[in-house]
């Protein structure tokens, strides 16, 4: 039986047990701000400057000329092809500052941390930016472009080097060893290929393939990969598998090696794929089968881990750094294409608008024919030019820098 002495604490252990709990509180409290004072976040500024002048106006009919209103810097980031323009707003960027200016050259608002940008997108009305911390390029944050605030924010394991991945409904990366995708509040919903920490094992079906493009559109994921063994593979998978870490294949097809996406579709997607004289585009289904017959198609100048595509009222494009390819939207065959062409098309009212050497031209997407040309003055660049539209203006992105035209 305990006795009175043996149950109650002595006075010497009641104060041991105080002190114990205090250090473990303090303790406690001091994870707590080494963890807030050192996150990414902390680090960062983000200032809105009021609402983007002239929100809501687009273009109704082609303009029959355009001056520049502003100019801006945005240095060449891995799958980053044209403007980020999203709204009223087009977002330039240097070092590790996003500025987003309206129509008229004002910024609308601003948003810099110390990390390295490495990333940059958009999609949902939101520009997403990725960082570059010490643990690859996975820090991102999205603003919502139209006010300026804080949308979402996500910190992950990444591949130091990647290229942005983005469509009207994702937006990720991809580095040859993986892939992920993510939605509108960057939770992620796939992840493809190499997994540094892996929960769980046997996640992965082709960890030890080297991804060599990739491109999504709405549902459908295309991935191009080489083997180990030689072989390199056309995957098809959904953007939302039932687990975001157990991508779910559902068809693959054995093509040469070398081939690269060059554009997709909701369910198919056209490789270019090296022959023996030269090379040829080829569209599959997500059902593995053959969609089109080959068009023969020379080496793309230009080629990486995500193509330069783009998306008009009635066509899909791609420019492969020399040439510019129309396709049907559906089933991805060739309808037209042009030599013309320094970047791919946008929309300015019902016509499909091209840049080229001199200009902007409104062309034909079923022949390729140039109805007309806006003058545009670039003085001495002379290199590719991606195209966007933010209210009534058109942004083009000349090598680093981004210049608008009202």
């Amino acid at each position: 039986m305990s006795t009175k002495a043996e149950v109650l604490e002595s006075p010497a252990q009641r104060h041991r047990n105080v002190r114990l709990a205090v250090a473990l509180g303090v303790c406690a409290v001091l994870v707590l701000a080494v963890a807030y004072f050192t996150a990414p976040i902390r680090s960062s500024s983000l200032q809105a400057h009021g609402t983007p002048s002239h929100a809501g106006e687009t273009f109704a009919v082609t303009p029959e000329s355009l001056t520049e209103v502003w100019r801006a810097p945005a240095p060449e980031l891995e799958g980053v092809f044209k403007p980020v323009a999203i709204g009223s707003v087009a977002v330039a960027y240097e070092d590790s500052t996003l500025r987003a200016f309206d129509t008229t050259g004002n910024v609308a608002w601003e948003y810099s941390r110390t990390e390295p940008l490495c990333a940059l997108g958009a999609a949902w009305g939101r520009v997403v930016a990725v960082y570059r911390t010490g643990v690859g390029c996975g820090d991102a944050v999205a603003i919502n472009a139209a006010d300026g605030t804080y949308a979402a924010t996500r910190s992950a394991l990444n591949a130091a080097d990647v290229a942005t991945v983005v469509s009207n409904d994702r937006v990720g990366t991809v580095a040859p060893e993986r892939l992920e995708l993510w939605r509108s509040d960057l939770v992620r919903t796939i992840e493809y290929g190499e997994v540094e920490a892996p929960q769980e094992p046997d996640m992965q079906p082709n960890a030890q393939c080297t991804i060599t493009s990739a491109l999504t559109r709405s549902d459908n994921l295309a991935v191009t990969g080489h083997c180990p063994d030689g072989q390199s593979w056309l995957r098809f998978m959904d953007t939302t598998p039932e687990d975001s870490r157990k991508p779910e294949i559902t068809q693959e097809i054995n093509v040469p090696e070398g081939s690269t996406l060059v554009a997709i579709s909701g369910d198919a997607a056209a490789i270019w794929s090296p022959t023996e004289t030269g090379g040829e585009l080829l569209t599959y289904g997500d059902d593995g089968a053959p969609k089109t017959i080959p068009y023969r198609a020379p080496m793309p100048v230009s080629a990486g881990l995500t193509a330069w595509t783009g998306d008009v009222q009635h066509n899909m494009t791609w420019f492969d750094g020399s040439r510019l390819y129309f396709f049907h939207p559906t089933y991805l065959g060739v309808s037209a294409v042009s030599e013309e062409a320094i970047g791919n098309p946008i929309n300015l009212g019902s016509d499909v608008v091209v840049p080229v050497r001199g200009g902007l031209a409104v062309m034909n997407p079923d022949t390729g024919e140039v109805v007309r040309t806006i003058p545009v003055d670039r003085g001495e660049y002379s290199g590719p030019v991606g195209l966007a539209t933010t209210g009534r203006m058109v942004v083009e992105k000349r090598g680093n820098e981004l210049v608008a035209l009202g």
